[in-house]
């Protein structure tokens, strides 16, 4: 048959990667939008591509003989001079907390006998003080190096968890009553339960975790989820009256230390697994938002493959980079291994490996974390390698099939646009019909040298054909050309992987030129 029957598709006419898309796992490779990836870890979606995430590395080894590590968090003090990061720790069978400032400087704080388990450990700032909380141990009161229990007023006092709202503390946990809210009084957290009246909200189930959110209090067991607002607690003769709001929530939040707040809502974790958001509404009323179970772009497997224990998991923001990261164990793992991380201005998903990260905090607004297995503190989200390994990156594209799997096709060429250091060493495979086909090495060779050919012939020392570069330093061009590829196949896809230390790219966007094949068969090959 002649070749005229063969259909070119012109790049022009069809939507081809532009790399400005998350992770989408809960529905087929097919089906999902071309700005988006099917399988990826290890990077982060930037307004003009995707790049590799940025690493982490050791800002502090503590001095401690043996220990483990059991909570985290900033001490913004009123001299800011004074910041420090908080640690719960225990060593040769004793338990501390510590101090680091941004120097790295140590004070180990003794607590006598007063802190004796090595349950992750909850902190509350207020006041220019830290509020200790473990469910077992009395509530703490660490002011700068010296650490007390107050009398609260309320007998074996041990909450696991609180929040600073409304000028008041709010804890719960407590394992004597674990249904209880218990209110502090007014820019007093030393004190709880007045003789006045009752400072307690009962919940129908334990309570699992607090949020605060533009104003409201949440308050959250794994099956239910109450709201306050400033007006919904009011002080009725000698008795503090709790008129909350009860969401119309199928599920609640596994763990305190799941809920995250910023500016646009309340993110959590139920005890599925799922991301949800509240956010208020012009109405008066809540609105919820199932994240990572959406039809359209949700990342549905990657949340079921985790374990469903996630006691130990943690989760935080990054305004800076408007982030927010889970960090999370798979099946079966000992420590957490795998981060979730969500854009929430972009709205897209991602997910980073390598992290064995115990707890996380902001400080000075860089984030800070703890290693799950020895007494070690990162800087994180800053660099180029992990701890001076190589970060494995890889990102794929969807299947290309031109809207039909059924039909043969064959790849002419391929241009991907992309911006790289000297020092990046990145792969772009081909693969047709899912097999690999392919492979080209992109590395500081690429950077243009003020070369440019035209057409078949070679201009100073840069023959045409196979490579094309701009003019612009670390701006790249990679083109496979149709005489080197001429790769037929039904389907096509393309990966982006690297394990080299100090690689640094942004992968901006993919054109590849193809035909369907009307008139072959298998036959031709």
């Amino acid at each position: 048959m002649s070749q005229a029957n063969s259909k070119f598709i012109p790049l022009q006419d069809k939507k081809w990667p532009v790399f400005t898309g998350g992770l989408v796992t809960n529905s087929e490779a097919n089906v999902i939008p071309y700005q988006n990836t099917p399988f990826a870890y290890n990077f982060r979606v930037n307004a003009g591509g995707i790049s590799i995430r940025p690493w982490f590395y050791t800002f502090k080894t503590l001095t401690w003989t043996w220990a483990k590590a059991f909570g985290i968090t900033n001490y913004t003090r009123v001299s800011s001079a004074n910041n420090r990061l908080v640690f719960g720790y225990k060593a040769d069978s004793t338990h501390y907390l510590t101090t680091l400032d941004s120097s790295g400087n140590q004070v180990d704080i003794s607590t006598s006998t007063n802190i004796t388990s090595e349950n992750r450990m909850r902190f509350l700032p207020a006041n220019d003080a830290i509020y200790c909380m473990n469910w077992v141990d009395s509530y703490g009161k660490l002011s700068w190096t010296t650490y007390t229990v107050p009398s609260t007023g309320i007998a074996t006092f041990k909450p696991a968890f609180g929040v600073y709202w409304n000028n008041c503390g709010w804890v719960s946990g407590n394992t004597a009553d674990p249904t209880k809210l218990y209110k502090s009084a007014a820019n007093n957290l030393d004190a709880y339960g007045s003789t006045a009246w009752t400072d307690q909200f009962t919940s129908p189930y334990p309570i699992s975790g607090l949020g605060v959110n533009q104003q409201s209090l949440y308050v959250f067991t794994r099956y239910s989820i109450d709201v306050f607002n400033t007006n919904s607690i009011n002080q009725v003769a000698s008795t503090l009256v709790y008129q909350s709001k009860p969401l119309e929530a199928t599920e609640g939040c596994a763990n305190h230390d799941l809920i995250v707040s910023v500016g646009k809502g309340i993110f959590y974790i139920s005890p599925s697994n799922k991301v949800r958001m509240i956010s208020p509404n012009s109405f008066g009323m809540y609105d919820f938002t199932e994240v990572s179970h959406r039809a359209w772009n949700g990342i549905t497997k990657t949340m079921e493959d985790l374990d469903p224990n996630q006691d130990g998991c943690f989760g935080y923001a990054i305004p800076k980079k408007q982030i927010i990261c889970w960090h999370m164990k798979s099946k079966g793992a000992t420590y957490n291994d795998t981060v979730i991380v969500y854009h929430y201005e972009y709205d897209e998903w991602m997910v980073d490996t390598n992290k064995s990260f115990g707890g996380g905090t902001l400080f000075d607004s860089v984030p800070y974390t703890i290693s799950a297995v020895n007494p070690t503190v990162f800087y994180d989200e800053i660099g180029t390698t992990d701890d001076d390994s190589p970060i494995q990156f890889r990102y794929d594209t969807k299947d290309i099939d031109l809207g039909d799997p059924t039909i043969l096709k064959c790849l002419w060429m391929a241009r991907t646009f992309i911006k790289i250091s000297p020092k990046t060493k990145i792969y772009q495979r081909i693969y047709a019909d899912g097999a690999l086909v392919d492979e080209k090495l992109i590395d500081n060779t690429t950077i243009p040298q003020s070369k440019w050919g035209i057409g078949t012939l070679s201009i100073w020392s840069f023959a045409v054909g196979t490579e094309w570069y701009t003019d612009q330093l670390y701006n790249t061009v990679i083109v496979r050309d149709k005489g080197y590829l001429r790769i037929k196949a039904k389907r096509f896809s393309f990966s982006y992987v690297s394990y080299e230390s100090g690689s640094e790219c942004l992968i901006q966007r993919l054109e590849p030129q193809m035909e369907q094949l009307h008139w072959l068969t298998t036959s031709h090959f």
